[in-house]
């Protein structure tokens, strides 16, 4: 039973991964409002993270891609997960990570 938990657990994270990652994140970018699919509209689209997409896509698509790995103007660098920009400053955690700042 235990394992059939944890099967299903991890199955739901995989979900929630695809449904952000390839669909929503595509939609807030607007990329399917080409097709004028009321479900699939970037100015009305929700999903289920702790953000609502009016926020996201502020952040993102304003401040990210305006100060795309400019170190204290995107707030997407500084996670901790990977070093992206060369004034980040280097942690032994990043050799696990591929280091992508040049």
């Amino acid at each position: 039973m235990l394992s059939l938990l944890g099967l299903g657990t991890f199955m739901l994270g995989i979900a929630k991964i695809l449904v952000n990652m390839e669909i929503a994140h595509n939609v807030l970018h607007a990329q399917w409002d080409w097709m004028k699919d009321p479900e699939i509209q970037s100015n009305t689209w929700e999903w289920d993270t702790m953000s609502p997409s009016d926020r996201w896509m502020h952040s993102h698509n304003v401040v990210h891609h305006t100060w795309t790995n400019v170190l204290e103007k995107d707030l997407d660098v500084g996670y901790g997960i990977m070093r992206v920009t060369p004034m980040q400053p280097w942690k032994p955690a990043y050799l696990l990570s591929v280091d992508v700042a040049v």
